[in-house]
């Protein structure tokens, strides 16, 4: 039996970006705090950069635990994207009408699934650097784009899927 299974992390460049936003402040408001003349002003500055602490260190922690969780299996397809789809969704073989390997170069990346994207209607399903998605188009009509590092292995597992559906179950 073939599964399809793949895990994607948020790119590195953006844990790089956020050490930068951190340091490029902390930096500014401590040449200030060092030629700070009263202890208002220095404890002012100290609230200020222990609010810029937390917030750059929940922006990690928020990035570090970002995954998209794909599975291909005889039963269909699995998917979650913690921490905004923690419950995995599975999409049953026997609803998938179609499926593509299409590019994919649209600027706003994570968890759109409900329509509340403006510029792009199709719900999507893909992590930061992708530069494919797999389409499916369910019976119903609706379509979702997963994406994908390994576009050939994912559809290879769905046709073989697709193809077998009857013996397989």
């Amino acid at each position: 039996m073939k599964v399809f299974k793949e895990i994607q992390k948020t790119p590195r460049a953006l844990y790089l970006l956020i050490t930068v936003s951190l340091i490029t402040p902390l930096a500014i408001l401590w040449s200030f705090y060092s030629k700070a003349t009263t202890e208002a002003e220095k404890n002012e500055l100290l609230i200020a950069m222990v609010i810029i602490i937390c917030t750059e260190s929940l922006a990690f922690w928020f990035l570090s635990t970002m995954k998209q969780h794909v599975e291909i299996n005889k039963y269909g397809i699995s998917f979650k994207y913690p921490p905004f789809k923690r419950k995995e969704v599975l999409i049953p073989m026997n609803t998938i009408e179609a499926f593509s390997v299409e590019s994919y170069n649209f600027p706003n990346y994570g968890y759109k699934y409900g329509g509340w994207n403006v510029l792009n209607t199709t719900p999507s399903i893909t992590i930061m650097g992708l530069k494919k998605v797999i389409r499916i188009t369910h019976s119903n009509g609706k379509t979702l784009l997963i994406g994908t590092q390994k576009p050939e292995d994912a559809i290879k597992t769905l046709k073989y899927y697709k193809t077998n559906e009857d013996e397989i179950f």
